[in-house]
Formats: structure tokens, C-alpha cells, sequence
């Protein structure tokens, strides 16, 4: 019996050891990074919608057939559904590679912008393309996909007006209130 306890107080002191890191790990979430990773996943997802083919539809609904002999289903369009946005998800923090730091010279704030065009040009004037940048970015938005993955599908679904708003400030808290500025993004 004495020798299980020393074993016990060791196990209850890696257990608190192991909470305590993971508490310090938690607090180490970068605000910004988090939220220009939380906007520029809302714009790759808006931009990924919005470019596929609005003539591609999908089958919803149940497949059973009810008491009468009918199905209860429904043709909708693809883009936008939620196989389409569960398909966007997917991949869709790879695309945080296309991002950098862009420091306004007369105002001095930085802020996350994407430097590749979609086109294939490359903006460079006052963005930085750290090593690291596009990795912090891409794990943020690993981060907020693992937190909050059902809350952005369920506000693409809605087409709510103001995604950013109500995922990147309202929900995750990861924004102040002020929204991005048109040339962000």
C-alpha cells in the first residue's frame, strides 16, 4: 500500500503538470493571427461558392418513401450546399499560403492580406512574406475549422449577411468589432 501512493501522487502531479501546459499552450493564441486567419477563411470560402457552376444542383432531403409513395426531396443548387462547403473546408486552409503581412505605411497597423491574386499575379507593395507567416495563418485556420467548422457551415447555409461579423467577432471572439477594410482580403 505505501508504495502505491507515491506512484498515485506522481500520476495526480503529471496530471496537473499536463493541464497546466495545456492552459499556457491555449493562452498563447495569437489575436491577430487568429483573426486574419478567421477573415481570410471566410473570403476563401465566399470566393470558392461563388465560383462554382450555378447550373450544378444536388438531391436533399430523405430518399425513404412516405405512407402516400412519395419521396421527400428536394433539387437545390450545388454551391453553397453542405456537401459543397463540407468539400470546401477540406482544403481550403492549403489557400493561407497565399497570404502575408501588409503594414499600412501612413497608419503603421498590419494586418493579413492575400499577395497572390487568384489570377496569378503576385501584390507585393508593403506586404511581408515571412517564412512563417503562411504556416501561422494555415494552423489558425486548422484551429478555428476544429472549433468552429459547423458554426461557418451553418452561416454560409443561412447566407447570413455578415459572416465575418458573426463568426470571426460574435462567435470565436477572435475580432473586435470593427469590420476589414476593403482592400483587406
Amino acid at each position: 500500500m505505501e508504495l502505491l501512493l507515491p506512484w498515485n501522487a506522481g500520476c495526480l502531479l503529471l496530471l496537473l503538470l499536463s493541464i497546466l501546459g495545456a492552459t499556457q499552450v491555449i493562452g498563447k493564441i495569437e489575436p491577430a493571427v487568429y483573426c486574419g486567419a478567421c477573415s481570410a477563411l471566410i473570403d476563401e470560402v465566399q470566393y470558392a461558392i461563388d465560383q462554382a457552376d450555378p447550373r450544378e444542383t444536388i438531391d436533399v432531403g430523405s430518399f425513404r418513401i412516405d405512407p402516400n409513395g412519395k419521396r421527400k426531396h428536394e433539387t437545390i443548387p450545388y454551391a453553397g450546399s453542405e456537401a459543397h462547403l463540407h468539400e470546401l473546408v477540406e482544403e481550403i486552409c492549403n489557400k493561407m499560403d497565399d497570404y502575408g503581412l501588409r503594414t499600412d505605411p501612413d497608419t503603421e497597423q498590419t494586418s493579413y492580406v492575400r499577395y497572390k491574386s487568384r489570377e496569378g499575379e503576385t501584390q507585393m507593395e508593403n506586404i511581408s512574406i515571412k517564412d512563417g507567416i503562411g504556416k501561422k495563418l494555415k494552423t489558425a485556420c486548422q484551429n478555428i475549422l476544429e472549433d468552429y467548422e459547423d458554426d461557418l457551415i451553418e452561416l454560409f447555409k443561412r447566407k447570413t449577411t455578415d459572416i465575418h461579423n458573426d463568426l470571426c467577432v460574435e462567435i470565436s471572439e477572435y475580432c473586435e468589432s470593427s469590420e476589414p477594410s476593403k482592400d483587406e482580403l
